[in-house]
């Protein structure tokens, strides 16, 4: 068995013990805790080899760790205040900041990011999803090759914007999630794509916008070309010059499916949780998107922050039912996630091997 093999058994056998034999709030925040472990571990004590950028991202750390506060500060005020060209210097300086703890260890900064976004992960699930063992296999199949062991920056920034920000998006505080966008966004520039959800995310579902949707989404197909231009040059997307259009055949419809299928559950997921209106809002964000993944697969970027929310959604979609249709909703459902995950396992080391 592969590590990512035991990944999924143990949070199907963990959901068994905890949560379908024995259900109650103990035992989800015991669940949530024990798989918010196995995330640290599996993340944080990756071997190099683990992760398309995880040797970028190492070659990067060295090279933070012998420039001086004075370089990185110079070069935060030319790019971030000054406008001229470079990439997310934030970054560098959040990087420097924690090597005066750590040194030059990069497996405990491996760690250290591991728990910056896994940690919220684990509260963000135990706190809003009604199923976290749904909630959990959609992070282990679809979000793991990104947030688990490749894209450290937009990892960090997401830990901040989403899984804090939504705190603050529920509560109405402004200032505090500006804050946070601010922050992220010198870490990594998508980040500020996500600070007008707060305005959009309690929008009512009306016929009309719903409707709207429906037509905007062929209409960015059309001018996807015109979109991710203007686009990039603001979040510098003329960066990455790979084009892979594999994965967007599988993710677009994929979305488009689900988005339907909410439409179609609407009235009863906001009848019994109002708060819901947020999922189904990040979803059309990333709906709206998508068509730009036809052009270049950079925009998963931005796509990447409003998704998440599905991980909450899904379970709404699934207690929207009841009895044998739940079951057989939640059969369906797993069994897509898991056909996801054994079409595509990926090799893994620990540090050590």
């Amino acid at each position: 068995m592969t590590a990512y093999q035991f990944e999924i058994a143990y949070i199907i056998g963990l959901a068994a013990l905890l949560l379908w034999q024995y259900p109650s709030k103990i035992n989800k925040r015991v669940y949530c805790v024990l798989i918010t472990v196995q995330w640290i571990i599996l993340s944080g004590f990756r071997h190099l080899s683990v992760g398309n950028d995880t040797i970028n991202y190492r070659n990067s750390f060295e090279r933070v760790f012998y420039t001086n506060w004075k370089i990185l500060f110079k070069n935060f005020f030319k790019v971030f205040l000054k406008g001229e060209e470079g990439k997310d210097p934030g970054y560098n300086l959040f990087v420097k900041f924690v090597q005066i703890f750590i040194q030059d260890n990069y497996q405990i900064y491996l760690v250290l990011i591991a728990m910056i976004f896994f940690i919220p992960l684990g509260i963000w699930i135990y706190k809003y999803s009604k199923e976290p063992c749904i909630s959990a296999l959609i992070m282990s199949t679809l979000f793991w090759g990104f947030f688990g062991i490749t894209g450290i920056r937009q990892t960090i920034a997401t830990a901040f914007v989403v899984l804090i920000g939504y705190k603050f998006i529920k509560e109405r505080k402004m200032w505090p999630f500006l804050f946070l966008i601010l922050i992220s966004g010198t870490i990594h520039k998508s980040a500020f794509f996500f600070f007008p959800f707060y305005f959009i995310a309690y929008k009512p579902l009306s016929r009309k916008y719903i409707i709207a949707v429906i037509v905007l989404i062929p209409l960015v197909f059309v001018f996807r070309n015109q979109i991710f231009n203007f686009i990039s040059t603001i979040i510098g997307y003329e960066a990455y010059t790979k084009s892979d259009h594999s994965n967007s055949w599988i993710f677009a419809p994929t979305f488009i499916a689900i988005f339907f299928v909410a439409l179609w559950r609407m009235k009863p997921i906001l009848k019994k949780n109002p708060d819901a209106i947020v999922y189904y809002n990040a979803l059309i964000v990333a709906v709206v998107f998508i068509p730009l993944l036809f052009v270049n697969s950079s925009p998963m970027r931005i796509i990447q922050y409003y998704s998440l929310f599905i991980m909450l959604l899904i379970p709404e979609i699934l207690f929207s039912f009841d009895g044998q249709e739940r079951v057989i909703c939640y059969s369906a459902a797993s069994g897509v996630l898991l056909t996801l995950f054994f079409k595509d396992i990926r090799s893994y080391l620990f540090f050590w091997q």
